[in-house]
């Protein structure tokens, strides 16, 4: 895995977006529970309204509510003091509960989400509430001052805290992992066996603090509200990762930068009541025409355990080398399964997919995005600050130009300034290699992906193989007046050039907030690096059939493998200032003449040209 070692800042050294702590409730383990009073709600006899129920047997449903009406569900309390609870689609599922937040930092938030009563009767055996949530456990903008709870209140109005969205105890009793990634869905499941021939309601409160705010959007989404008696065996796969020498995942490659897929995971979670000791993972590759190109099964954990135990979860392994063709454009969908024996009694989560696609000259991490990324959206971002993803080139290519999808609420009037950067190691930080222009945002831009022409001019394109490089935009607004852009795909459109799989948006961002880069992994923008048309042809050769060192250099630069070659070294305007014709197989230059500074070698050979970048140092 590449490692910086330049001046990077994790993400949890800012300041965070708003959400964070209201008043503490004492609780125990969710398997171990006990009872706290909460005397801000008191929910007593006529306040309860039944749900019809009727007993089941194991794994049957309670009680379930799927929130796809714009309404409050039958039989659901709200209680609202500032903002509320809203209700219908707001993102990927197709309808949820959902809260905002909002830039007006006068008021604070306060709004609860009630379950009608339901009763577990003595009859279930493991009864657990399972919800899916979208949320993040920080955030990103202002202060840590919100939260959402979820409390189990019984008839007599006697609560209980089961869950809440930063408590990491509460969080993985609740098979959730932590920490779990930003606005990624999850499925979190709570034992409420304490709860047994008792009835409750279950409550959502959301609160923050005066002051609160920074920025418009959906704090929290809920979906799929569910009460039923536990499965015995139900195995449930997570997440899924197909990777490439520990490169992992690029939903676009080109021809020239296609890489191979070695290393396949999966991340399962017994989900069920009872062990599980025999668990298999199955890959199989599909081409666009429904070839099968691989197909793959392994009964292999990471962590090293031959069995799951219940509510235990590991990583399972392929091992297996997929060679992607690149001699026509493809498309290639990687089909994840897990299966148990015995049966598995939930067949509804255990597969994940992603889709990858092989083209002429695009390159990119695109994914399954379900909001936008803004350098607002992060504390001290203004105009003038960048944000970017990283590439890994295999080989030598040329740049061209960006493609990026800007978002509907992106404001019209505003620019953005495109750059790729180049990882140095020496000095432990990014290089810029090449921009554009200033691109003026039009009414035609939103909501749709926008091309931006690099300014080339025959050196600066020049992109060496096995070299990580930053693309990257940089945003010109004015927050103040309530301007933004917005990258990445958003409700507005459906998921072009991604896979079926949460784990897409999960990619690192590289933000300059006021000179300084930060590293966080929240999320990635849907950015692609477009290269020259030709930069496919076989012009271009791998830096292993020519080695150049040291680097850095002093005195002397040598280059090995070149027999009869031009070799000619450039400085950073382009300027040509070192040439040897027909050179010996193990050539020499004396550089000592030269500056201190980067340069760009390039090796020309038999129509074939290598470009690396050194460095000279005095």
């Amino acid at each position: 895995m590449f490692i910086f070692a330049g001046n990077y800042k994790k993400i949890n050294d800012m300041k965070k977006i708003i959400l964070g702590i209201i008043a503490v409730f004492t609780a125990g383990s969710i398997f171990a529970q006990t009872k706290a009073v909460n005397t801000s709600l008191t929910l007593k006899g006529e306040s309860f309204k039944k749900a019809v129920l009727t007993e089941k047997a194991s794994g049957d449903v309670i009680y379930y509510e799927d929130f796809d009406a714009n309404e409050l569900p039958a039989g659901w309390d709200t209680i609202s003091y500032v903002s509320n609870w809203e209700f219908g689609a707001s993102s990927s599922h197709l309808g949820e509960a959902y809260i905002t937040y909002t830039t007006d930092q006068e008021q604070p938030k306060d709004a609860w989400l009630i379950s009608p009563e339901i009763t577990i009767s003595d009859t279930v055996t493991n009864p657990v509430l399972m919800f899916d949530v979208s949320t993040s456990y920080y955030w990103l903008v202002g202060n840590n001052t919100d939260d959402v709870t979820v409390y189990a209140i019984n008839y007599s109005g006697d609560s209980t805290v089961i869950w809440k969205e930063d408590d990491s105890t509460l969080v993985v009793n609740s098979l959730m992992p932590w920490p779990y990634g930003n606005f990624s869905w999850y499925t979190a499941k709570v034992d409420l066996s304490t709860f047994i021939n008792d009835t409750i309601r279950i409550a959502f409160h959301y609160k923050s603090n005066d002051g609160v705010g920074g920025h418009n959007g959906v704090s929290f989404y809920l979906d799929n509200f569910l009460i039923r008696d536990d499965y015995a065996q139900d195995i449930v796969l997570e997440a899924t990762l197909p990777m490439s020498y520990g490169v992992y995942w690029y939903g676009i490659q080109s021809f020239n930068q296609a890489w191979p897929y070695t290393v396949y995971r999966g991340l399962a979670l017994n989900s069920g009541a009872e062990d599980l000791t025999s668990v298999n993972l199955n890959l199989t590759i599909t081409d666009e025409n429904g070839t099968v190109v691989l197909n793959e099964t392994s009964n292999t954990f990471v962590g090293g355990n031959t069995s799951l135990v219940s509510h235990q979860r590991d990583t399972m392994e392929i091992v297996s080398t997929f060679e992607p063709d690149t001699t026509a454009e493809h498309t290639y969908t990687f089909s994840f399964n897990v299966t148990t024996d015995p049966e598995d009694q939930d067949m509804t989560n255990n597969s994940g997919e992603w889709t990858m696609m092989i083209t002429p000259n695009w390159f990119g991490r695109t994914g399954t995005l379900t909001r936008t990324l803004s350098i607002a959206d992060y504390s001290g971002g203004t105009s003038g600050d960048l944000m970017g993803t990283m590439l890994l080139m295999k080989n030598p290519d040329k740049a061209d130009s960006i493609m990026f999808y800007l978002s509907v609420a992106s404001t019209i009037g505003t620019s953005v300034q495109a750059f790729m950067y180049e990882w140095d190691n020496n000095s432990g930080d990014w290089q810029e290699k090449i921009s554009s222009d200033a691109y003026d945002i039009t009414d035609a831009d939103t909501g749709t992906w926008v091309k931006i022409n690099f300014n080339t001019d025959g050196f600066s394109e020049n992109l060496s193989g096995e070299t990580w490089y930053l693309l990257a935009l940089k945003f010109f607004f004015d927050p103040d007046n309530g301007e933004d852009i917005r990258v990445g795909i958003n409700d507005e459109l459906g998921m072009l050039y991604s896979q079926n799989d949460d784990e897409g948006y999960k990619y690192s961002v590289n933000i300059l907030l006021g000179g300084t880069w930060y590293y966080i992994t929240s999320g990635v923008p849907a950015f692609i690096l477009i290269t020259q048309d030709e930069a496919q042809s076989a012009e271009y050769v791998n830096k292993d059939d020519a080695k150049i060192y040291p680097n850095p250099a002093k005195d002397n630069i040598y280059v090995e493998n070149n027999s009869g070659a031009t070799i000619e070294i450039y400085n950073l305007i382009g300027e040509k200032v070192k040439s040897i014709t027909n050179a010996k197989r193990n050539a020499t230059i004396n550089v000592s003449d030269l500056n201190s500074g980067s340069y760009i070698v390039k090796v020309i050979e038999n129509s074939q040209i290598k470009t690396a970048k050194v460095n000279i140092i005095k």
